[in-house]
């Protein structure tokens, strides 16, 4: 799986292997906590493309309803069928009424839509459900059962799902714990993992290999500047391999193959996430620059390998 993973340009931390085994042979969703930009959503999406598999996703937020989750009626649709059969087929109403409720006139939301895959083609997608934490209980409570169950009932069509476990989708729940406390009904039913933030050569790695056209030196001072950027006590939120991969990306793209103060003068806005911040990295560039050209025992020599 590592292997698979690193095919995709993605570095699985060591102790998600053994979870991600057992999710993958119980079917069970797969419940992961973790800081933002720790790469929570790039593990399920790079699982997407090793795999070859479909995504199906659900960006959680306030508001959430059970169209969102389920999915609706196309109301339009319905009646333009009535209208043209009865008229230009000369058929009766009551007959022609009793057609409108086929999964032909449901628009699924991505959710139900996963399920519904898997039923239709003995093969599970992916679903991602992203930011988990937005989500009330109320929102939670909606999808207890087809994380539970594999089906959701739908009125007019019945139960709508896949039954054999086997084939539930692959369900990555994504959460940064930082606004609704998840139920305990809900998380019962996952199979739950912390990812942390990565090390610093971890980070290396990370950065390395969603940088792979970049120089290894380029990538080895953006290294050495996330670690000197962690010890700034002043620096409120901190920017992690997100960050540093966004800005590898522009450097490497501008020809730019080292760092020194004036390009992070010109970059901060791709390192600081609001205006304390700026002026706080902004006046600590001289000691980054210094950090990036210095020796760093570790990522030296992670480097040289």
């Amino acid at each position: 799986m590592i292997d698979l993973l690193r095919s995709v340009n993605y570095r699985l931390q060591p102790g998600l292997v053994r979870d991600l085994c057992h999710v993958l042979r119980t079917s069970l969703p797969w419940l992961i906590a973790g800081p933002r930009g720790g790469g929570k959503t790039a593990l399920a999406e790079a699982l997407a493309e090793a795999c070859a598999l479909p995504i199906f996703y659900l960006q959680g937020m306030d508001g959430i309803t059970l169209e969102d989750i389920i999915g609706r009626w196309d109301r339009q649709a319905q009646d333009m069928h009535v209208r043209y059969e009865v008229e230009f087929g000369k058929r009766p109403l009551a007959e022609v009424r009793e057609e409108i409720h086929s999964r032909e006139f449901f628009l699924f939301a991505d959710p139900l839509a996963a399920y519904a895959y898997a039923e239709a083609n003995g093969l599970p997608p992916i679903f991602i459900l992203d930011e988990a934490d937005k989500l009330d209980v109320r929102a939670q409570d909606m999808l207890l059962q087809l994380l539970g169950r594999g089906f959701a009932y739908v009125p007019g069509l019945g139960k709508v799902g896949v039954s054999d476990q086997s084939l539930w989708p692959v369900v990555i729940i994504l959460s940064n714990d930082m606004r609704h406390e998840l139920s305990a009904p809900f998380r019962s039913r996952c199979l739950f993992s912390m990812l942390p933030m990565p090390n610093i050569i971890e980070q290396a790695e990370i950065l390395h290999l969603r940088c792979s056209d970049a120089p290894l030196t380029l990538v080895r001072e953006m290294a050495k500047v996330l670690d000197a950027l962690q010890s700034i006590a002043s620096i409120s939120d901190k920017p992690g391999p997100r960050e540093a991969i966004q800005l590898i990306r522009a450097l490497h793209g501008a020809g730019i193959a080292t760092l020194n103060r004036e390009v992070l003068d010109e970059h901060v806005a791709f390192l600081a996430k609001n205006q304390k911040d700026i002026l706080n990295i902004e006046k600590a560039t001289d000691r980054l620059a210094v950090a990036a050209r210095s020796p760093h025992q570790l990522i030296d020599a992670w480097g040289t390998i």
